[in-house]
């Protein structure tokens, strides 16, 4: 029986109606997944299924806060949202940090469903016991992402006199249907990735703020209190943590330029003259904000001992006044700074507000930029048909395009159905510069500088296009801890010894470029970051920190809920999530066929400190395989029927019907 961490309760949202239930979770599934992602996933699992598109009204979206969030639990305040990707018809995926989810569960509830559509304009406002859907005539087509959530929060604390709401909106992409479209929590936090924001639009919801002032009670104070206070200790003496609270993932900046790793001009070069002179740590540390003197509640995560976000401010120059959120992470820099090669710091970051203004996902929105300028390049497509010049570097014609996406005007109509829709439709030619992993734009470094494990999670991921939801770690490249001993590193880590010599051999070596133990490495990673999204902890305390594992999760979940589990049964659970969001996609038609890279990654790197280094397409097949059979899975990448019962997911698997037959 739960005795805390859950609140117990989800709101099931008629949007077509207006009808507003409050129904009790399923308590006879909490053990089998957990909370969170997990409990969405069986969900969308059971009610849509491969007749039903993404933009139908029987398409549901699920946003959930896992039962470690606001507890008091580190790091346990993230978001995750589960639909039926409108971008490639695949489960999609979704998360989010801020003050979101620690509002809803304070509110009282674990999980918010919407189904149906509003024939009009909506937000739904939760405060507490009181959930309304209202009218958002004066915010549709009038407020971006940025500005509603300014509107409502000045709107709604009068009402509840207090200032401790949280609002997630889409902007004019979501509001037009744009299939990569994004929701955008406090301005700042995106959850990004799978056109979750498109699926808001199409239900004509606005946003959704909340306000919650309850307890949320765990099941044993003292023994919970413990494993916080060891949670704690484990993340702030982490080799990696000063470097990641003091500046992010910037400083893989000059890593990826020194190794060649650099997705330039949409994986054209991997050679940018003056990167490191415009896009590393020492460019971006004079914008940097100091901690002290900005508000972490207004930028940054609920509960986060770390807080990685920093806010940057340009104090001269065309963008004198632009502050942002999170601008010494990676992620803009490489879309924005390296795939549409531009220059200048303070450019990026404005092409990364505009994107959160618009309600764009990032990923996904510089591929189709990038995407564009290589077409025009080419002479594939010119002026006429773009209604702009697209040149490499160009930010004005980035952010006119972004607008054009946004608001599906000349090409930008197109690109807003993903460039390989967009591709599909130009060309032959054009499907050279598709660059997605099952349809959806790749993000990040070019897969073909390494590692392994961190490539082979981008190709396994359900929702495609990243590894966000598998192998995104920093401990494959050492990214945060260069200096750490791999023999000391690999001690430090929570995970069996087993698979420790399986992963890294013995004595233990790490090294991205080799192929032994990769497999192992990959599913491990993926079960403990589907653990993590099932129990709303921030990813990053286990991949980019190594400082916690499924012993420290698991002695979190029993005392927080009372229900007592051990580190295998946890991972066991987070396989059980893992394998149902595969058996989704392979009721959508995927296979082995779709765990592959485009064939830009099979050619060779065209220069560079990895000059004509490819992707081993032999190599690549042997290791997948690994991966299949570590899961469970058949060749073709179908699980196989005996892991099914181990799982426990018989029911489920008949869903599969003929899909299920080798």
């Amino acid at each position: 029986m739960v005795q805390g961490g859950f609140m117990g309760n989800l709101l099931d949202v008629d949007l077509g109606s207006g009808d507003i239930k409050r129904r009790p979770l399923r308590s006879d599934l909490i053990r089998k997944f957990i909370g969170g992602t997990g409990l969405a996933t069986k969900m969308l699992y059971d009610e849509v299924g491969p007749n039903i598109d993404p933009f139908d009204e029987r398409n549901i979206l699920i946003i959930t806060a896992g039962p470690l969030v606001a507890t008091g639990a580190p790091m346990a305040c993230r978001t995750d949202l589960i639909t039926k990707s409108p971008l490639n018809g695949l489960i999609g995926c979704s998360n989010v940090g801020g003050f979101w989810a620690t509002y809803l569960k304070k509110a009282g509830y674990d999980m918010v469903v919407l189904r149906g559509e509003s024939k009009n304009p909506i937000y739904l406002w939760i405060n507490n016991d009181d959930v309304e859907i209202r009218g958002a005539s004066h915010l549709w087509a009038k407020c971006d992402a940025m500005e509603t959530a300014d509107e409502l929060k000045k709107e709604l604390s009068k009402e509840v006199n207090s200032k401790e709401i949280s609002v997630m909106a889409i902007g004019p992409a979501g509001e037009n249907l744009v299939r990569y479209a994004c929701i955008i929590v406090d301005k700042y936090h995106a959850a990004g990735r799978s056109g979750c924001g498109a699926v808001l639009g199409k239900k004509r919801v606005k946003a959704i703020a909340v306000h919650g002032t309850k307890e949320v009670k765990v099941a044993r104070p003292k023994e919970f209190k413990d494993a916080v206070k060891e949670a704690l200790r484990r993340i702030l003496s982490d080799p990696s943590y000063k470097t990641w609270s003091n500046y992010a993932s910037l400083p893989v900046s000059e890593i990826a330029f020194k190794k060649g790793a650099l997705p330039g001009r949409n994986w054209q070069t991997t050679v940018i003259e003056d990167w490191l002179k415009t896009r590393t740590l020492e460019a971006v540390v004079p914008y940097v904000t100091p901690k002290g003197q900005v508000s972490l509640k207004e930028i940054g995560c609920a509960g986060c001992p770390v807080q990685c976000f920093h806010q940057v401010e340009v104090k001269e120059g065309g963008f004198k006044g632009l502050k942002i959120s999170s601008g010494t992470f990676i992620m803009p820099v490489f879309e924005f700074g390296a795939k549409c090669e531009v220059s200048e710091l303070p450019a990026i970051w404005k092409c990364k507000e505009v994107c959160h203004r618009l309600g764009l996902d990032i990923a996904s929105a510089t591929c189709a930029v990038s995407f564009a300028m290589e077409l025009y390049e080419r002479g594939l497509i010119g002026e006429r048909d773009a209604g702009l010049r697209l040149k490499w570097g160009d930010y004005e014609a980035a952010l006119r395009l972004l607008h054009k996406i946004a608001y599906k005007e000349q090409l930008g109509g197109l690109l807003a159905e993903g460039v390989a829709r967009a591709a599909e439709k130009i060309g032959e030619e054009a499907k050279r510069a598709a660059i997605t992993v099952k349809n959806m734009e790749l993000m990040g470094s070019d897969p073909r500088a390494g590692g392994v494990a961190w490539n082979l999670g981008t190709l396994v991921n359900p929702r495609g296009g990243d590894n966000v939801r598998t192998t995104h770690f920093g401990i494959e490249g050492k990214f945060f801890c260069r200096d750490v001993e791999d023999k000391t590193l690999v001690e430090w880590l929570d995970m069996p010894d087993n698979v420790k010599r399986e992963i890294f051999g013995d004595p233990p070596v790490i090294d991205g470029s080799l192929y032994r133990g990769k497999a192992m490495m990959t599913k491990w990673y993926s079960l403990l970051t589907t653990v993590m999204n099932a129990l709303g902890i921030c990813i990053f305390a286990s991949v980019s920190l190594d400082a916690l594992g499924p012993s420290h999760y698991a002695r979190l979940y029993s005392a927080a809920t009372g229900i007592d589990v051990g580190a295998e049964e946890l991972m066991k659970a987070g396989e059980r999530i893992f394998t149902l969001q595969r058996m989704y996609d392979i009721r959508m038609g995927v296979g082995r066929k779709d765990d592959a890279w485009p064939p830009r990654f099979y050619e060779p790197l065209p220069d560079g400190p990895l000059r004509g280094k490819t992707i081993d397409r032999s190599l690549l097949e042997k290791t997948l395989g690994e991966f299949y059979m570590l899961m469970g899975w058949r060749e073709d990448g179908v699980p196989a029927k005996e892991r099914i019962e181990e799982l426990e997911l018989n029911e489920e698997y008949a869903m599969l019907g003929s899909r299920s037959k080798p």
